[in-house]
C-alpha cells in the first residue's frame, strides 16, 4: 500500500421526486487520496507529489467543481502518518497536523497510522484535535483513551441537496500490523461492514465504503 493516489469522480445522484413532479439531478464530485506516508517535503515524482501540491490540485478540483454548482466529498483512505524521516521525529504528529490543513471530510485510519500504538495515537489526536471525520468501523480500542473515543467513529452522514449520503470506514486487520494496537483491536471488515450496513442502507441513499484494505 505504498502509491500514492489523487483520484477524482463526478457521480450523478438522481433525486426522484413523485407525486407528479419530474426527476431531477445533482452532481457530487467525489476526490479520493490514499497511502500519503508523511510526504511532507515536495518531490518530483507525481505519484508522491508531497503534501503542498497535492493540497494546491484538491483546492482546484474543488474550485472547478463549485464553479460549476457541483459539491465536492474529499476523503482520504489512510497510511499518511508514516513513512519519512520525520515520523521518526514526532511518531506521526505533523502528519496529523498538516492533514487538518488539506479540506478533508473523512479520512479512514491505515495500519502505518497506528504503528507506535493506541496510547500514542491518543496522545496525538489530544493534542492535534482533527478537524474532520476520523472512521474505523472495525478498529477497536480500550475506553480509558478518551481522546480515540471521542474523535473516532465508525462511519458519517451527511445529506448533499437533499440527498443522504453515508460513508463508513474500514481498515486492514492483518495480524502483522493489528497486534501493535495494544489495548485494542482490529475485527474482519467484512463482519464490520454486514454490522452496520443494514441501518446504513435503510436511513441513507447512497452508502460509500472508505477502505484500507487493499486490491483485493
Amino acid at each position: 500500500m505504498r502509491k500514492t493516489f489523487l483520484r477524482a469522480a463526478t457521480t450523478l445522484i438522481a433525486i426522484l421526486l413523485f407525486e407528479g413532479k419530474p426527476c431531477l439531478a445533482e452532481f457530487l464530485q467525489v476526490v479520493h487520496t490514499n497511502d500519503l506516508h508523511s510526504l511532507l517535503e515536495p518531490s518530483v515524482d507525481k505519484t508522491r507529489p508531497g503534501y503542498a501540491r497535492l493540497k494546491f490540485a484538491l483546492d482546484s478540483l474543488k474550485l472547478t467543481a463549485a464553479s460549476k454548482g457541483v459539491r465536492t466529498l474529499t476523503l482520504d483512505a489512510g497510511d499518511f502518518a508514516e513513512g519519512s524521516p520525520f515520523y521518526l521525529v514526532d511518531g506521526g504528529a505533523a502528519a496529523w497536523q498538516t492533514l487538518n490543513l488539506m479540506g478533508y471530510d473523512a479520512v479512514v485510519i491505515g495500519n502505518h497510522d497506528w504503528l507506535a500504538g493506541a496510547s500514542h495515537l491518543d496522545k496525538i489526536l489530544g493534542s492535534v484535535a482533527p478537524n474532520f471525520a476520523l472512521l474505523g468501523a472495525n478498529f477497536s480500542f480500550h475506553s480509558k483513551f478518551n481522546n480515540l473515543s471521542a474523535y473516532f467513529r465508525p462511519y458519517i452522514e451527511l445529506t448533499v441537496n437533499d440527498v443522504r449520503i453515508a460513508v463508513i470506514g474500514l481498515t486492514t486487520d492483518e495480524p502483522e500490523f493489528s497486534w501493535l494496537i495494544e489495548e485494542g483491536s482490529v475485527s474482519n471488515p467484512a463482519y464490520s461492514l454486514l454490522k452496520h450496513l443494514p441501518y446504513l442502507r435503510k436511513n441513507n441513499d447512497f452508502v460509500f465504503v472508505l477502505s484500507h484494505l487493499g486490491k483485493d
